[in-house]
């Protein structure tokens, strides 16, 4: 009878230790895969702000279309108007300066 208790004892350490092992197991597992997802979330989050940072410096780069300018927009420049003077000087650097007031408003020649 000793010797049966002893083994029902034994049997019980063992599976206990299994028990154990499993348990351990388990454990590793789970740290596995919470690696495995944080690994992948980490990706995940390198991936979106690489995208993020490259649309940002496509539009920095991009050229950038100016529309056509027009009249409203040449007389926020406060252009000067032409005296009638009849110095060719004078004249001469109203119509440079117009020209270069038209050119800064973005109106095309044409108009």
């Amino acid at each position: 009878m000793a010797a049966q208790q002893q083994q029902m004892i034994l049997q019980q350490q063992q599976l206990t230790a299994q028990q154990q092992r499993q348990l351990e197991v388990q454990q590793q597992q789970q740290q596995v895969d919470l690696q495995k997802e944080q690994t992948t979330l980490l990706k995940d989050g390198l991936l979106t702000a690489h995208q993020t940072a490259t649309a940002a410096i496509d539009r920095a780069v991009a050229p950038r279309v100016q529309r056509a300018g027009n009249i409203t927009d040449f007389k926020r420049l406060n252009p000067k108007e032409f005296s009638g003077t009849e110095r060719p000087l004078v004249a001469e650097q109203w119509l440079l300066d117009t020209t270069n007031l038209m050119q800064g408003a973005n109106i095309l020649e044409a108009e």
